[in-house]
């Protein structure tokens, strides 16, 4: 494979907070080679009960069709655990995205983590 055209892992990293929902940052690209990464770590923390995500995007640099699904998929559970899935800081290329596959619409998209945190 051509290293120019192989995805940069994705790093997440869960911290649940005290307010009773959980931090998730996430770090690289989220496409179809690492989309899995994503789901699987949210999905285990939903699956323990913590239906309420706020997820940072600050630090994701590109979202393919892959990563679309993967947090139409996430919405979907926490709001079927009576939960939510918020995001905050994407990039604007990441936030584009989003926006032209009406991502937003479903998922509330927050400008920075601090405004994500005061609608809470």
């Amino acid at each position: 494979m051509n290293p120019a055209h192989r995805s940069s892992p994705l790093d997440v990293t869960v911290l649940p907070h005290p307010a009773g929902y959980a931090e998730v940052t996430a770090a690289g690209e989220l496409d179809f080679a690492t989309h899995g990464v994503l789901f699987d770590a949210l999905a285990d923390e939903i699956d323990q009960g913590h239906a309420r995500i706020l997820l940072d995007l600050s630090q994701v640099t590109f979202c393919d069709s892959s990563g679309l699904g993967v947090l139409a998929r996430l919405f979907r559970r926490t709001t079927e655990r009576q939960g939510w899935l918020r995001v905050a800081a994407p990039a604007p290329r990441v936030r584009r995205t989003m926006e032209m596959a009406n991502l937003d619409r479903m998922i509330p998209v927050y400008d920075t983590v601090a405004d994500a945190r005061r609608d809470l």
